[in-house]
């Protein structure tokens, strides 16, 4: 027999798992689900751009990233060995616009009434991207409900082509919790796993690195 109790746990079990490993996003990476309501008749709001939600995404012609051995890297660890100085700062170029984009995101979902977050996501994602991380923001919003704690990434950049910068991060949000206008916890984060995400990165009109998609596999691929 099914208490209130273990209803509740079962349902939001349910929404969190469909939200955390679709990291990247990304918008691309990568990824949605569906989320459900739990027993107090709220829902938590669905993160396009996060690797909870599982879905992947198409990437452009020779950007795939691919499921075998990871390239020798540097003595750094944060790309492979021979790159060219040029493509060395392409690539740290692609680590900094993937890291300052979760911490934009974090920090607005923390404070999404606090100011419009658009301008701060658009230094490191590009157009689509920042769609879907405002959309996020507005159905936090709509909710009364804002994050406590930010994400955990450990990246690194995969190939250096002329097309993009793949970078391939773990995406740990498991000391991510969302919470209600009262404090409540509607999703405490752990039953989160971490995963894997693919984030491309790509030159700009103006020159700039930026985020153009988030990729989670599916199913969720441990880090």
């Amino acid at each position: 027999m099914l208490t209130r109790g273990n209803l509740r746990a079962a349902v939001c079990s349910v929404a969190v798992i469909g939200l955390l490993l679709t990291a990247c996003s990304s918008t691309a990476s990568a990824p949605v689900s569906t989320s459900s309501a739990p027993a107090t008749g709220s829902s938590t709001p669905i993160d396009p751009t996060s690797s909870a939600s599982s879905r992947s995404v198409q990437t452009p012609a020779g950007t795939t990233p691919s499921a075998e051995s990871p390239p020798a890297t540097s003595a750094t660890g944060a790309w492979p060995t021979g790159l060219t100085p040029a493509e060395q700062a392409s690539a740290q170029a692609a680590l900094d616009a993937y890291a300052g984009f979760w911490r934009a995101k974090d920090a607005a979902a923390m404070d999404p009434t606090g100011q419009d977050w658009s301008a701060e996501l658009s230094k490191y994602a590009d157009s689509d991207i920042v769609l879907g991380a405002m959309d996020y923001l507005r159905s936090l919003i709509d909710a009364e409900q804002h994050q406590q704690g930010s994400v955990k990434l450990a990246s690194r950049v995969v190939s250096v082509t002329t097309e993009a910068v793949t970078v391939r991060s773990c995406f740990d949000g498991r000391d991510v919790t969302v919470v209600d206008s009262a404090g409540t916890a509607i999703d405490d984060g752990t039953i989160r796993a971490a995963g894997v995400q693919t984030a491309l990165v790509q030159a700009q009109p103006d020159g700039l690195l930026k985020v153009t998609k988030l990729i989670n596999p599916s199913p969720i691929q441990p880090c």
